[in-house]
C-alpha cells in the first residue's frame, strides 16, 4: 500500500530529526526531502511542533511494536525480559545509533509540556509492560521493573558515548542476575 503524504513527512522527519537534531532541521528541508509541496505539508501539520508531536507518537508506536514482537518470540517471562535487553544491546550497535530519541527530543524541547508528556508516557508505558512481565515471576514486580528500567535507560545513555562488547556482556549478565534471583 502506498504511503500517505503525512506518513512520508513523518518518516522524513524521523530520519532527519534523529540524525541531525530537531532544532537543526527546518521546515523547508523537511518539505524538500519529503518531496511534498509547502501546501501539502501545512495541510497535514499546522506547525513544526505538531509535526514533532506526530514524530514522537510514531517513534513510540514503532518502539512498542518492536517491544511486543520481541516479547512474542519467547514463552517464559524471564526469557522475554532477557530478549528485551538482548534486543536493546543489538539496537545500540546499529549504524547511526545516536541515543534515545525521546531523551534527545527532551534535551531540545523540555519546555514544551505536550512533548515532555509524550516522552514521559513512552517511558511509563515501557515500565508498565516490563512490570507486567515481571509480575509473572516476581513477588516484587514493581521494584524489579523499576530496577530493570533504570538499567535499560542507563545502558541507552552509556551507549551514546561508548559501545563495547564488555558493556553488552555486563548488561546481559546483570539482567540475568536480577531475573533469576
Amino acid at each position: 500500500m502506498e504511503k500517505s503524504l503525512r506518513e512520508t513527512i513523518i518518516e522524513t522527519a524521523d530520519r532527519l530529526f534523529y540524525q541531525h537534531g530537531i532544532h537543526a532541521v527546518g521546515i523547508n528541508r523537511l518539505i524538500e526531502e519529503s518531496g511534498v509541496s509547502k501546501d501539502s505539508f501545512y495541510r497535514n501539520f499546522r506547525s513544526k511542533e505538531s509535526l514533532i508531536e506526530a514524530y514522537v507518537r510514531a517513534r513510540h508506536e514503532a518502539a512498542m511494536q518492536n517491544f511486543f514482537k520481541v516479547v512474542a518470540l519467547h514463552n517464559t517471562p524471564r526469557d522475554q525480559i532477557s530478549a528485551i535487553f538482548s534486543d536493546l544491546a543489538d539496537r545500540v550497535q546499529r549504524h547511526g545509533f545516536r541515543g534515545c530519541a525521546f531523551i534527545m527530543m527532551l534535551a531540545e524541547y523540555s519546555d514544551v509540556p505536550s512533548l515532555a508528556t509524550l516522552a514521559r508516557e513512552h517511558k511509563e508505558k515501557l515500565r508498565t509492560e516490563i512490570e507486567a512481565i515481571c509480575s509473572r515471576f516476581s513477588d516484587r514486580s514493581a521494584h524489579t521493573a523499576r530496577i530493570l528500567c533504570v538499567l535499560y535507560e542507563g545502558f541507552l545513555s552509556r551507549s551514546t558515548v561508548t559501545r563495547t562488547p564488555d558493556d553488552r556482556k555486563a548488561l546481559l549478565e546483570t539482567v540475568e542476575s536480577i531475573i533469576r534471583n
